[in-house]
């Protein structure tokens, strides 16, 4: 019920109405207004007015009276009539009150008052040329009506206040001018209204639209920076990636699966220079295009007929929004569906070591800011390269003074191996006993990580705990290093023993003025050296020289 009544105000609109205009709008707003007001107004009206024709004798004015409430009744809750409908009952009821009027009361005046009123609200409700055409029938009416009663004065009651009133001519005239001007008044202003809600109309569509390109744009503006954002982490999450990577060929594969994955490419290569640096070679790719590339040994040349090739040579990147368009560009049999690429040189530094490709199936698919992301990634992949190379390198360095230190402990210790044998053994209270009987535990001896020795226990036949067996390696770890101090010791003292003894034996060399005095005091010197049991020196003549020269090289021959 609460409903039905809230439809019936003058505020409510139907969507069909809605769907009009604003002016369709206010005029429903105002019909509803006013057939609410006059249905409201005719009610104390119909009771005084009907009862008093009623008592009057004249009982039809009255149950035309209870008629004309009824169609205004009908006519206010049926609001889904059309709006011309509702309008013109409305007219029309104020067009028949008016002619009811003047034949009971013989007042062409009053007649003229409903007639006018009907012209305004023809005009207010419909517009200004229907407003028009009821005015002249308004004039019209009057006409007829002067007429009919000329003829036959009997029509009215008082026929003789009729003649008393001003003279029809003047309230023609008077009518014609009060609503001609009613009904210019009225179209002019809903003319102005219309145009006002027209342009209000237009101003509201044009904002909307700008409202829409507004939203459109801001749409478009919030995925490219949610697209930025997305490149972004991806490049940094790519960047610590490269960084975590050790081995070249891995670092690479992983690289072009992980790109084409996040930035969502159809195809994503790496070329890397060949030593002579005149070939770009192909060392990863993405799909089956890559693997297929991969074995077939791809490269392209530099500065060549191919945008990897001048993206190296000049050391910049090459865009192709349309790859149909572009001049340099090798045409790849197995990626028919590349529509735009883009090439980044891979730089360290001022040094190129080679390219990468990006390809996409959408033409268009790469601006100036993708290029800026993808030339980091390529920046970071040059710094992981040189450092993957540096660090290929220092292996090889390490390994290199691995070996060269193995050989260095295998020989010095091999020598004291050859020389003397180097054992302890030490048993405890009681050990004799129980030897061969517990656990044998050997702990080598390591030192640069060659064993120069073990330790051997008897052990009782529980198993030793993991701290035993840190403490035993920590306690041959101390050994080793304590042996190996100890052999360098000796082999400095060794050496400052040679050094001494070689100035003792320049000074004692020095000191002997003939030739015999120096041989003598040389023999005796070297005669004096550890490990020496006899020292001869001869002089031997030139020929005698040349002789043993040439018996030491056929010896050396043979």
């Amino acid at each position: 019920m609460i409903q039905f009544l809230r439809k019936l105000l003058p505020t409510y609109v139907s969507p069909e109405v809605s769907s009009q205009g604003n002016l369709a709008v206010n005029r429903e707003r105002i019909l509803q207004a006013i057939l609410i007001s006059m249905l409201v107004v005719s009610i104390p009206l119909v009771i005084v007015a009907g009862r008093t024709e009623y008592l009057d004798g004249k009982w039809y004015f009255t149950l035309t009276y209870i008629l004309f409430f009824l169609t205004l009744f009908l006519t206010t809750l049926s609001r889904k009539w059309p709006r011309v409908i509702r309008s013109g009952v409305i007219i029309t009821i104020v067009y028949l009150l008016g002619f009811l009027q003047f034949f009971d009361s013989s007042l062409p005046g009053e007649f003229r008052f409903y007639i006018t009123t009907a012209s305004a609200l023809t005009t207010l409700l419909l517009g200004f040329i229907p407003g028009l055409y009821t005015a002249g029938f308004g004039f019209l009416s009057i006409v007829v009506i002067h007429l009919l009663v000329t003829l036959n004065p009997k029509i009215l009651p008082d026929y003789d206040l009729y003649l008393r009133s001003p003279h029809w001519a003047n309230g023609l005239f008077l009518y014609t001018l009060f609503a001609g001007t009613l009904v210019y008044a009225i179209g002019t202003l809903i003319n102005g209204l219309q145009e006002g809600l027209r342009e209000n109309e237009n101003l509201v569509t044009a904002l909307e639209k700008q409202r829409g390109l507004l939203e459109e744009t801001i749409q478009v503006r919030t995925l490219d920076i949610q697209r930025r954002l997305t490149q972004m982490r991806t490049a940094a999450e790519i960047t610590r990636t490269i960084s975590r990577l050790r081995d070249a060929h891995a670092l690479l594969s992983q690289i072009v699966d992980l790109i084409r994955e996040r930035f969502d490419f159809y195809y994503v290569g790496i070329f890397i220079l060949d030593p002579s640096g005149r070939f770009a070679v192909l060392k990863a790719g993405t799909g089956e295009a890559g693997r297929i590339m991969l074995e077939q040994g791809h490269r392209l040349a530099v500065g060549g007929n191919s945008m990897i090739g001048w993206c190296i040579a000049n050391r910049q990147p090459r865009i192709a929004l349309d790859v149909g368009e572009e001049a340099v560009r090798f045409s790849n049999p197995y990626l028919p569906r590349t529509r735009s690429e883009v090439a980044i040189p891979i730089l360290y530094h001022t040094e190129v070591l080679g390219a990468m490709t990006f390809q996409s199936v959408e033409p268009n698919a790469f601006d100036q800011d993708d290029i800026l992301v993808l030339q980091g990634i390529a920046d970071s992949l040059g710094v992981a390269l040189e450092n993957a190379n540096l660090f290929t390198e220092l292996n090889r360095n390490l390994e290199e003074i691995n070996i060269l230190n193995r050989n260095y402990v295998q020989k010095t210790w091999g020598q004291i191996y050859d020389s003397e044998k180097l054992a302890f053994e030490y048993q405890g209270p009681g050990g004799s006993a129980n030897i061969g009987t517990g656990k044998t535990v050997k702990v080598p001896l390591l030192l640069r990580n060659q064993v120069i020795g073990e330790m051997v226990l008897e052990m009782e036949e529980e198993d030793l705990s993991p701290e035993d067996q840190t403490f035993l390696e920590s306690v041959a770890t101390q050994t080793a290093v304590a042996l190996e101090n100890a052999r360098l010791v000796q082999e400095s003292e060794w050496r400052v023993y040679q050094e001494r003894k070689l100035n003792d034996m320049a000074a004692e060399l020095y000191r002997s003025a003939s030739l015999e005095g120096i041989l003598k005091s040389a023999v005796q010197q070297l005669g004096s050296l550890p490990n020496v049991a006899e020292v001869s020196i001869q002089l031997l003549s030139p020929d005698e020289l040349n002789e043993d020269a040439e018996f030491t090289g056929k010896e050396q021959a043979g």
